[in-house]
């Protein structure tokens, strides 16, 4: 700043000898005799008031003087601009001695302004910065000084915490672009503040007083929840007629129809027309009749969802963001990014109130509100509060929950029967449970006793009257009276097949029987292939020494000595073998009936093996002819028939003579829960596929 005043001030000085007293206080001024050249330049602001004021805005400029004030200097600045206008020619000349002229006074007045900003900045207020406003109103920091002073301004009125603040800040600030949020919290404070005390009475007020606010909706929903505490059916019909207006009307109307129709009954529906006449949708339960055993399938239009019948049939509009299939009569349904449940007839059956719902499950389901977890009835009433951070499934009649950081149990009334004190806990099984104490594992019985005491790094569940442990960083497996059925002394014990377990030690393998008792003495090289396998099929396991594979059996001893790369399990008699990176196939006297030709070499299973060769694939029977041409660009196994193919990055599907049964068109085809239907894709939508009668019941629009 000094450099840059210096400048714009001494550039081409030149003193005479009869200098007045501008010329001698730009001299005094030139040796930084601030004190001298004030008062020069004060007694000639009468004659020279356009060249005086720039001097003494020099000085009350600069900080090396203790007249340093950037206010002083932007007054003085703003004098001799302003008076510049109407000085005399000659004067200008007199000044244009001294570097002064309209550039001059112009560039100062810039510099002022950077200080007048960088001082308001310093003081970060909205009141320094309003006073820089207001001052400086032809700033280029101008915009700068709004934006933070608005900013500073919102974030005032946001700590307040009060919608009155925020009203202030949006009076005062409309232009703000922190408005749209200024407003958004003015009308979540308010909602907040109105309805503080929870009560009925302040919800309904809100109502009434404010029918335009976004938190309108939240309002009546509180409203309604307070109406119907019991979820009983009287409690309804009394909102019903109390709040006609309150949106939820709707979904009252749907639970009274479900409390009363829970089986969904011909003899419940006719009992429930007869008590209300007046249910407004009479169409629906005339319907709901001929629902019960019909299958619905999700389907999607226009990215929403919504459920069709097995002949393509819109049985419920696809109106939601969501669903899931029906579990127990009512399928989960999502909108507004909340979750609940819907019944077969179409209808809210449960509010979509929840940020998560799981499938019911025996007349429960797990749900998520304001990120805690609870459990509901089919009706939506609270069985288990909403205390949790998650709940496991029922196990035993037991479930675990996380209640903070802390795990426990709860049963199916929601009351806690083992508290939450556990750092980790398992399902129970065979009367036990893992649970976990900083690190430390034992197990627990169901009066929350510990049986076993805590004293393992690592635990899993009991199976079979067995459990595996983790011990000083080794492995073993313990009985339910917590004595070792296998010592802690494996670096890995995996489950038993066939009656025998993979043991690891060091980099070597063996196995146990189900004693416990070392059968098989580590000899074998153990790699995570090895471990994959699992050990024991059909009498043989694969074993490893010296990088080469082959064949044990339960004794030890090499079946199929291990002069393989790598070899497959055998089926229908052949087993796949690798050598010098190609697959072929070997009987069990290990004659190679089917040459090394393979990139990969499948199990044989209906006198067909899958394989891939020079980058396709296909299949070939036991004498290596290809019964489907290996032209395929991918290929699944066969599934009841049926193979997944793809050519030219499109899927399809083929029976086992090679025909198509789907050509390649699709995006990508996979398989329904049940095996029942394929889902079809393409283009971004997608279809059902009967598998029974090859033909396609239900595609979306545009597919």
């Amino acid at each position: 700043m000094r450099k840059q005043l210096a400048l714009l001030f001494f550039l081409g000085l030149s003193i005479t000898a009869s200098a007045g007293r501008l010329e001698k206080g730009m001299k005094t001024l030139h040796i930084y005799d601030y004190f001298k050249a004030k008062k020069l330049f004060e007694k000639a602001l009468k004659r020279h008031e356009a060249g005086a004021s720039y001097g003494l805005c020099i000085i009350y400029s600069r900080t090396d003087n203790p007249f340093h004030n950037v206010d002083s200097a932007y007054r003085f600045i703003l004098r001799s601009e302003q008076t510049w206008k109407t000085t005399s020619e000659r004067e200008k000349h007199r000044c244009g001695k001294f570097n002064i002229n309209q550039s001059s006074i112009d560039s100062l007045m810039s510099l002022i302004h950077q200080e007048a900003y960088q001082d308001a900045i310093k003081k970060n207020t909205p009141e320094a910065l309003n006073e820089f406003i207001r001052a400086h109103g032809k700033a280029a920091e101008l915009p700068s000084a709004i934006a933070l002073r608005n900013h500073l301004a919102f974030d005032l009125a946001d700590s307040a915490r009060t919608y009155q603040a925020m009203k202030t800040f949006m009076d005062r600030y409309p232009d703000a672009k922190e408005f749209p949020i200024s407003k958004a919290h003015y009308e979540q404070l308010l909602y907040q503040t109105i309805t503080a005390d929870g009560t009925e009475k302040s919800y309904v007020a809100f109502i009434q007083d404010y029918p335009e606010s976004p938190y309108k909706r939240d309002a009546e929903n509180m409203v309604y929840a307070l109406c119907v505490p019991k979820n009983s059916v009287e409690e309804y019909e009394t909102f019903i007629h109390k709040y006609p207006g309150n949106h939820n009307v709707e979904a009252a109307w749907h639970n009274i129809y479900a409390l009363s129709t829970s089986d969904l009954s011909e003899k419940s529906i006719q009992a429930f027309r007869i008590r209300f006449p007046d249910y407004p949708f009479q169409q629906n339960v005339n319907r709901d009749l001929n629902l019960a055993a019909t299958i619905f399938y999700p389907a999607r239009q226009n990215n929403r969802w919504g459920f069709v019948d097995s002949t393509g049939k819109e049985l419920i509009a696809c109106v939601y963001e969501f669903v899931d299939r029906f579990s127990e009569g009512l399928a989960e349904a999502g909108l507004n990014g909340k979750s609940g449940f819907i019944s077969k007839a179409g209808k809210v059956a449960i509010p979509l109130e929840y940020e998560e719902v799981e499938p019911f499950n025996e007349g429960l389901s797990v749900v998520k509100k304001n990120g805690k977890s609870g459990i509901i009835n089919k009706t939506g009433k609270t069985v288990v509060p909403f205390l949790y951070q998650e709940i496991h499934d029922f196990s035993e009649g037991y479930a675990v929950v996380m209640k903070g950081d802390k795990f426990g149990y709860i049963a199916k009334d929601g009351k806690e029967l083992i508290p939450c004190l556990y750092t980790s806990a398992q399902d129970f099984s065979e009367g036990l449970a893992a649970v976990e104490i900083d690190g430390t594992f034992g197990f627990i019985n169901h009066n929350g006793s510990l049986v076993i005491p805590l004293q393992f790094e690592w635990a899993e569940h009991f199976n079979h009257g067995v459990a595996h442990v983790k011990k000083s960083g080794k492995f073993g497996i313990i009985q339910p009276n917590g004595n070792y059925l296998v010592p802690c002394d494996y670096d890995l014990v995996q489950d038993l097949s066939e009656g025998m377990a993979l043991v690891v030690k060091g980099k070597k393998f063996g196995f146990i029987d189900t004693t416990g008792k070392e059968i098989i003495e580590p000899q074998y090289d153990y790699s995570p292939d090895i471990a994959a396998q699992n050990g024991f099929h059909d009498g043989i396991a694969k074993a490893e020494l010296a990088r080469k594979k082959g064949f044990i059996d339960m004794r030890g001893k090499w079946v199929i000595p291990h002069e393989f790369e790598d070899i497959r399990y055998f089926s229908e008699g052949y087993a796949a073998v690798l050598k010098k990176g190609k697959w072929g196939y070997a009987d069990r006297k290990l004659v190679i009936r089917i040459e090394h030709e393979f990139e990969y070499a499948g199990d044989f299973k209906n006198g067909m093996a899958r394989v891939k060769k020079k980058g396709k694939w296909g299949f070939i029977d036991t004498k290596g002819k290809p019964v489907i041409p290996i032209d395929y660009e991918e290929a699944g196994d066969f599934e009841d028939g049926r193979c997944l193919v793809t050519l030219e990055g499109k899927q399809g599907m083929i029976n086992e003579k090679g025909e198509f049964i789907l050509n390649c068109d699709y995006d990508k085809i996979k398989s329904s829960e049940g095996g029942m239907y394929d889902i079809l894709e393409k283009n971004g939508k997608w279809a059902y596929f009967n598998l029974k009668d090859s033909k396609i019941f239900w595609a979306e629009d545009g597919f």
